[in-house]
């Protein structure tokens, strides 16, 4: 059996994490080609939110939309810091770990030119005491 998605505590989230990025209800509001009045009866769960309106809100703020379901306005912004925190470690991870894969391949490349330079000098030994 399905639970239907608390309108209330959702739109709480949404508008805590609104006022927490400073932006006012009318910016979100033309973002989502609504009026201010329809979108605050959103916010304040007087209309139950679709998943279509939801998902909106989630790519505005770029956060994963599940983070309004599973959070409560108590914790919103709190979560969405910390996930955004982990995100942000694993990019520079990567980020290092390319950067790491590009050093060793230039150094790769200065061995072989050295193993070349190396075997042209051996063969030209060997030729001139054959």
């Amino acid at each position: 059996m399905y639970k239907p998605l608390d309108a209330k505590k959702i739109g709480q989230s949404i508008a805590k994490l609104r006022r927490h990025r400073e932006i006012k209800a009318s910016e979100l509001a033309a973002h989502l080609n609504m009026a201010e009045q329809t979108y605050t009866r959103y916010e304040r769960g007087e209309t139950p939110i679709t998943l279509q309106v939801l998902n909106s809100v989630a790519q505005f703020f770029d956060v994963d939309p599940l983070e309004f379901i599973a959070n409560g306005p108590e914790s919103i912004v709190e979560n969405i810091h910390n996930s955004l925190v982990s995100n942000n470690h694993s990019s520079i991870t990567t980020n290092i770990d390319k950067d790491l894969l590009e050093a060793l391949k230039l150094q790769l490349a200065e061995k072989d030119k050295q193993i070349a330079q190396q075997l042209s000098v051996i063969v030209q030994c060997t030729a001139q005491h054959i």
